[in-house]
């Protein structure tokens, strides 16, 4: 009965999701003194969990173990960080996020009810919105970095999963579209998105991925990082401490060198804030400081969601995230390759951005468990 519901009202004719997005997206190209004079994010967060309330009946077994984790190591870091270390509840809001996020994202997984017109006709508009914004922004000098709904690093990830989800509906490119989606990226002045969006033209262009693949483009990965390491190294001009990342790399390695081995693996204790000295280096970014107004500060601090999830949940908290995404595409359908595509944009903006703590990766992510891809597939006679 409640999925019956669900289906007429979210994904009617009336497009739920699509009015919501139309409308937060026409108010954010009209507003050009800021991203948007609504409260984008927190729609969209509404949104959301209303979205995956609808989805309550019949949810798919595969994902409970998944629902039943992270629900048990949430409560468990609850109770052990608010009532046993006081931390702020916003503090741990924003450290917990993506685990919170997971329970309802998984009731997402294999419900098909996101079709190719749909996609087609959200990328379009969104396309269409960035582009007015990101061009009018740049031509008359109004901001460096635009944005339609909020900070462009996280709203172009979002924009380019659609883009590749449309991708796999057509299976074909659809050169004006990816001509547009370019000049927005390129408007924005993002270098982790344009380093996604490259690794998805990237992913598009093989035909077929193997494990040998993988593993060649890993290695391939860390030739090109030797290379580029051994350049800086010898550009005696070029001051490494002025790089950010390399600062918050450095900051990271601070807190944890006095760690023992096995700690990598289960991150620090719940909340663990970070050394004053951390903080003070740190201290240009005062406003991502503790909600608690005490001068102390945590992982977010690091401006990189590899390193936070690491240091806030170790390596076992960091596979489960990229684990849970990797299966919930299988379950809705998705090939090796096309799964392997989306998590890649996912790690890509991790090691800036906030990845799957931050609702645009999530919105994108609901997309794809949503979608009817898997009919698609069947009916090309495709595994």
């Amino acid at each position: 009965m409640l999925q019956s519901i669900g289906d007429k009202i979210f994904f009617s004719k009336k497009y739920f999701l699509f009015l919501g997005f139309f409308i937060i997206g026409l108010t954010g190209v009209i507003t050009h003194d800021r991203f948007n004079y609504l409260p984008a994010t927190t729609i969209l967060e509404i949104m959301f969990f209303f979205s995956s309330f609808l989805y309550l009946s019949r949810v798919q077994v595969q994902v409970l173990p998944f629902i039943a984790l992270s629900i048990f190591y949430v409560w468990y870091s609850y109770i052990s960080a608010i009532y046993f270390n006081a931390t702020h509840i916003l503090d741990f809001m924003q450290a917990y996020k993506a685990f919170i996020y997971v329970p309802f994202l998984a009731l997402s997984v294999g419900k098909q009810n996101i079709d190719s017109v749909f996609i087609s006709r959200l990328l379009r508009v969104l396309l269409l919105f960035f582009l007015i914004k990101y061009g009018y922004s740049q031509l008359f000098d109004i901001r460096d970095r635009p944005g339609v709904f909020t900070e462009n690093n996280f709203e172009l990830i979002f924009l380019l999963l659609v883009f590749y989800l449309n991708f796999l509906y057509q299976e074909k490119l659809i050169w004006i579209e990816f001509l547009v989606l370019c000049s927005v990226f390129i408007l924005s002045g993002s270098r982790s998105a344009m380093l996604a969006l490259i690794f998805v033209f990237f992913m598009m262009s093989i035909k077929k991925i193997d494990w040998k693949l993988i593993i060649n483009m890993f290695f391939l990965s860390l030739l090109i990082l030797a290379t580029v390491y051994i350049s800086i190294q010898r550009m005696n001009t070029f001051d490494l401490e002025q790089i950010d990342r390399f600062r918050f790399l450095m900051m990271f390695i601070h807190d944890t060198a006095d760690w023992e081995w096995w700690r990598f693996f289960t991150g620090a204790s719940p909340l663990t804030p970070m050394s004053d000295f951390v903080c003070q280096k740190l201290l240009y970014y005062s406003r991502l400081f503790s909600y608690s107004s005490d001068g102390s500060c945590y992982s977010v601090i690091l401006h990189s969601y590899i390193l936070r999830v690491i240091f806030d949940h170790g390596l076992i908290g960091f596979g489960f995230l990229f684990y849970f995404i990797f299966q919930g595409l299988r379950y809705s359908g998705f090939r090796l390759q096309e799964r392997f595509t989306v998590m890649g944009v996912i790690f890509i903006t991790s090691l800036s951005v906030s990845a799957m703590n931050n609702i645009y990766v999530i919105l994108a992510l609901l997309l794809y468990f949503a979608s009817n891809i898997s009919t698609k597939h069947l009916s090309k006679g495709r595994s």
